[in-house]
This record gives C-alpha cells, structure tokens and sequence, in this order.
C-alpha cells in the first residue's frame, strides 16, 4: 500500500503554456509526457461510491493498470488517500490489497457480478520532477483533456502536485509561487467526483 498526498488546482485553459514556463516548472529535473486513458467502474447501486473507494483501470500505452483507492481526508483540494496498483491481466484481482477488510469486501461474490463502467477520463499529461530543496521531491501533473459519462462531456484543465518526499507545507509553498503570474485556485471536486457527478446528471 502507498499513501498519495496530492494538491489539486485549477488551471485555465489558454494558461497551460504559460504555466510551463514558469521558472520553478522550468527548473524540473526530469519532464514527460503522457497519455492515459482512464475508466472507472461501480455498482449499479453506486456501492462503491457509497464505501468511500474508488476503483479505476488506466491505460498508458499498450498497457492496462488497476488502482483501488480510499479516500481517507480532503481538504481544501489537498488529498491523503491510501491506494493499491497491479497490472490488468484482462479480469479484476484484489488479492494485492493488503488492507484484510477492504480486500475481503471487494472480493465478495454479489460484487463481482455487478461491476460496469462509469465514467471516462482522456487527458494528455506532462509530469514534471521537481526538488525545490534538500529531501524535498514532488511531482508537478499538468492535465488537459475530458471526462464523460452517459453522454455528457466536461473539460478536464488541472494542475496536482503530488509529494514524494518532504513536508506537506512544501506543497503550499509550490503553489503560492506558481499562482504569483495566474490564478490556481484549489479544486474540490476530483476526478472522480465530477465523473459520478455527470453519470447522475447533477447540476454544478
């Protein structure tokens, strides 16, 4: 099991090159370029949703991955989510969860049966590493894409800056000198939320 810490905001749509050349962007020791494709799978009773988990296949290249998540605390568009990632192999396998009550719950026979896709996310992704000081690391992700559901479409334009080493306040610190030249406000509804959202056709 990995623990994500992530801050998620939001970036206009015509700011994303702009924000690319910001000088602690410019700076980043390594860049690359992705696109993912990811679906998104419930019950048709929303039983997951209703559990606080999430579980979603993402394919980047011509390979698949399968992510569990549960979302542990929000807050201001920072997230700290414990999370479990396998490789795909053409059918669902949750024996990798180590959480012994999350897995035996996923594993229940009624649940297997009823699982269907959702919603979808397409988006084109630069992810870009940064150490903005000693035993700090993060990983700036800039997304440009959509998300669609039932039909429905939405844009998707965001930045996350997850940490993989240091102090959650290094985050902060990264945002409030990115949001020095455009607005970056902080978003509070993930991915995933604005994914049922549109499944539900729930007005913003």
């Amino acid at each position: 099991m990995a623990q994500q810490i992530t801050l998620k905001l939001e970036v206009a749509e015509d700011r994303h090159g702009v924000l690319q050349r910001h000088p602690a962007l410019a700076a980043a020791s390594g860049r690359e370029q992705h696109h993912l494709v990811s679906i998104y799978y419930d019950t048709g009773r929303m039983a997951l949703r209703r559990a606080g988990i999430l579980l979603r296949l993402r394919k980047q290249g011509t390979t698949w991955q399968q992510t569990v998540k549960r979302q542990d605390e929000s807050d201001g568009g920072l997230t700290r989510r414990p999370e479990w990632q396998a490789p795909y192999l053409n059918h669902f396998d949750f024996s990798h969860v180590d959480d012994a009550e999350l897995r035996d719950w996923l594993q229940r026979d009624k649940l297997a049966g009823c699982l269907s896709a959702v919603f979808e996310t397409n988006v084109r992704r630069t992810v870009c590493q940064l150490d903005p000081g000693a035993g700090t690391r993060i990983l700036a992700k800039l997304d440009r894409g959509w998300i669609a559901s039932n039909g429905r479409r939405e844009t998707i334009s965001e930045l996350e800056l997850q940490l993989l080493s240091g102090s959650v306040d290094s985050l902060y610190t990264l945002a409030l000198e990115l949001a020095k030249r455009q607005p970056l406000p902080p978003l509070l509804l993930s991915k995933a939320e604005r994914g049922y959202r549109l499944f539900h056709n729930t007005p913003q």
